[in-house]
């Protein structure tokens, strides 16, 4: 099996993303390390519509796990490409959640910028960056630790008339 040792997210549209790392294999001289780039298609549960993010920071307070239950969650289309961010002055991941129905950027999110992955597993990941908030009144534009906790968004599709007979009243 192949390993991807320090993956980088490089893109991410709807439920397929591209990592970049190295990878390391075995021949007769040693371990050879060559730089690898994969294109992944992640396998969502049926019914999965796009994503729910939890965000991780709160104005650049990391919030304890626990918490996270509690904190709300947003859904959208995720999206991760490379765009010229103008705070940092140079170009840099940037993560967008998508509304459903517009197809617009969700205002209330703000984006991730210089985002990375901070861990995945089956049926989630992190991803880990910088908030652009915006210029407010006196205060100038600035850059906040954040992260999004991900998970798949399901939407169940309604009952038939006779599939809700079969399961029988409410309880």
């Amino acid at each position: 099996m192949a390993e991807l040792v320090a993956p980088k997210l490089v893109w991410l549209d709807g439920f397929r993303l591209a990592l970049s790392g190295i990878e390391k294999l075995q021949n007769r001289l040693g371990v050879k390390e060559v730089s690898q780039s994969w294109v992944c298609d992640l396998v969502p549960p049926k019914f999965a519509i796009g994503f729910k993010i939890t965000h991780t920071y709160v104005e650049g307070i990391q919030l304890p796990r626990r918490a996270l239950r509690d904190n709300g969650k947003t859904g959208g289309r995720l999206k991760v490409g490379d765009h010229l961010i103008k705070s940092l002055g140079r170009h840099a991941s940037l993560a967008e959640l998508i509304d459903y129905e517009s197809g617009d950027r969700r205002p209330s999110t703000p984006h991730l910028a210089d985002c990375h992955l901070e861990w995945m597993a089956g049926d989630r990941f992190e991803l880990g960056g910088l908030c652009i908030r915006e210029p407010f009144e006196d205060r100038p534009e600035h850059l906040l630790r954040g992260g999004w906790l991900c998970e798949f968004d399901i939407e169940l599709p309604e009952l038939s008339r006779a599939q809700r007979r079969l399961i029988g009243p409410a309880h």
